[in-house]
This record gives C-alpha cells, structure tokens and sequence, in this order.
C-alpha cells in the first residue's frame, strides 16, 4: 500500500471513529467512546471535534490538526505529536508525560492544571497561551516561544528551557529549580518567580537586581552584591534553613545572569 493509499485509509477509518464519538456523545448506546492508543494518525483533520478524555497514549500524530478542539483531560502520555496543530484548543488537564510535541503550535491554547512532565516542547510556539497551574517538571523546551503566555504558578523543576522566550509573559508565582533558561529571552517580563522555599521575585537589568523579598523591598534595585550583602544580615547563616535559602538564591541569581549575557 503506498502513501497515498495509507492516507486515505486513515482518513477512513478516523471519520468512523470519530463518527461513533459524537453518537456516543449525545446516546451512549448507539456509539462508541473513541480510543486513539498506540494508532497512527498523522497529519489527520481533527479539528472542532470533542474529544475530552479521550486516550491518545503512545498514538502517532505528527502533524495532526487539533485546532479549536475540546481536548480536556485527554491522555497524551508517550504520543508523538511533533508538527501537530493545537491553536485555541482547550487542553486543561491533559496528561502528558513524555509525550513529544516538537515544533507544535499552541497558540491560544488552554494547558491549565495540565502534567507536562519530561515532555518535549522543543520549538514550540505557546503564544498567549494558557498554562496556569501546570507541572512542567523535566519539561524539555529549547526555543519554545512563550511570549504573552500565562505561566502563573506553573511549576518548572529540572526543565531545560534553553534560548525560550518570554516577551510579555505572566510568570507570576512561576515555580523554577535546577532548570536551564541560559540565553533566554526575558525582555519585558518582570520575572516574579517563586522558588521552592518561598516567594520571591527577581529581575536582573544591566547588573542591578529588582526583586520582591520579605524585609528587603526597600533595598530593590541595588547590586547583586549589595544584595547579598544584605541578605546575610537579614538572614544569619547561623540558621540551616537560611544556609539553604542563600544557596538557592546564589542559584536563581546566576540563572539570570546568564540570560541576559
């Protein structure tokens, strides 16, 4: 069977199986719930459907059109989704661990409360897009385009987000730890970032640290090495707890440093 047999045959079977979806949207008896696990249904037309819940673990969709879907709570866990199209459609909840989205287009997409963890999002484009709430952990992300995104109380722990851009994100409350954002673009985002031990906020501009800090607030816009200054007086070494926090922000310190080198 050669390409264009195996396309059309796919475009086959996906109008069937889609066609028992709707049915079984408005009278289970008659249709069917779709399940797309372990299939092959590249660069297939999904778009408009609704599809929340459905099981796309270990699918193969590359290149797929998800555009304007209804995908809630859709399991994406080891998909292949490189190239694929999910622009305005609503992902809130997803599970998606592992799953490879490299090159996708999400803008204007809904990720809220969703599991991206050690999923691939290489090259992306999640502009204006939604993530509110969603664990990112082990996220890989080089060159993803976050501008105008909402990233508030996203969680990146161990995330690679090497050369990403956030150009007019919200990064409110963004949880980072031991994540790459070397020569990333953080331009106009204030970067308000709480870290694991608490809230804080910093941004770096031409050397001089802004930053959101209990008892410190007055001393925003002094150099990091007044800052620290500061802090150690603030906070005495003495302290285990304050040993630990002083080390976590030596770190968020040098992650910014380094991208705006």
């Amino acid at each position: 069977m050669n390409e264009e047999q195996l396309a059309a045959d796919r475009k086959e079977r996906l109008y069937n199986i889609l066609s028992l979806h709707e049915k079984w949207l408005t009278n289970k008896a008659e249709g069917r719930f779709a399940d797309f696990r372990g299939l092959d249904f590249s660069r297939c037309d999904f778009s408009g459907y609704d599809l929340a819940g459905v099981d796309f673990s270990c699918a193969t969709l590359r290149g797929a059109d998800f555009s304007n879907c209804n995908l809630t709570g859709c399991n994406f866990t080891d998909a292949d989704a490189q190239y694929a199209v999910f622009t305005q459609s609503d992902l809130s909840g997803i599970l998606a661990t592992r799953a490879k989205f490299v090159s996708a287009d999400f803008t204007q997409a809904r990720l809220n409360d969703s599991i991206l963890r050690e999923a691939d999002f290489s090259r992306c484009s999640m502009v204006k897009a939604d993530l509110y709430q969603a664990d990112c952990t082990g996220l890989i992300g080089s060159n993803i385009n976050f501008n105008e995104a909402n990233l508030e109380r996203a969680i990146f722990f161990g995330a690679n987000l090497f050369s990403a851009y956030f150009v007019s994100a919200n990064v409110k409350g963004m949880a980072i730890c031991n994540t790459n954002i070397q020569r990333a673009n953080l331009s106009d985002s204030f970067l308000q970032i709480s870290l694991n031990f608490g809230t804080m906020g910093f941004h770096l501009e031409e050397q001089k640290l802004y930053y959101s800090f209990p008892y410190l607030s007055n001393f925003s816009g002094s150099s990091i090495s007044e800052f620290l200054s500061l802090f150690l007086d603030f906070y005495p070494q003495e302290n285990p707890e304050n040993k630990r926090l002083l080390k976590e922000v030596k770190w968020a310190i040098d992650c910014f440093s380094m991208a705006v080198e």
